[in-house]
């Protein structure tokens, strides 16, 4: 995944092309047992997770094809090898700004995992909703 990352940039920096001006890190860490985390596993203990971070300016116009590009490579990795390979979940939405899609999306990714966030937040929250806007509160049926 880090040398997807190369690659596209190397090819891109022979062309005069830098739609990478910020950086790249990567760093290992054990898996989460949060329902919602993107590195999510159910033996979190026994797992690790691996994040790459890329950063560009937002108003770098090469920005949105090699996040595109980049997406891509990472999804067909994570495929050929079955574990998840993916963005962070927030910054993989395709439309954040609708709402029937993002809960169908949500519903997609997450699954059952929403309902036992739920039930998490509910116990140590309960039915006030604090800290809850508008927007996650229709996101998780509250």
């Amino acid at each position: 995944a880090f040398g997807a990352v190369v690659s596209y940039v190397q090819n891109s920096y022979s062309e005069r092309q830098f739609p990478l001006d910020m950086c790249c890190e990567s760093r290992f860490t054990r898996a989460s047992s949060s329902t919602l985390a993107n590195c999510y596993h159910e033996d979190a203990e026994n797992q690790l997770a691996f994040y790459i971070e890329v950063v560009s300016r937002s108003t770098n116009h090469l920005w949105p094809e090699f996040a595109e590009k980049l997406g891509a490579a990472w999804r067909k990795i994570g495929e050929e090898h079955q574990v998840p390979c993916t963005f962070h979940w927030a910054k993989d939405i395709p439309k954040p700004n609708d709402a029937a899609y993002m809960k169908k999306w949500f519903e997609d990714r997450y699954g059952p995992r929403v309902a036992d966030f739920n039930a998490v937040r509910e116990k140590y929250v309960g039915k006030n909703n604090l800290f809850a806007n508008n927007w996650l509160r229709d996101l998780f049926n509250m």
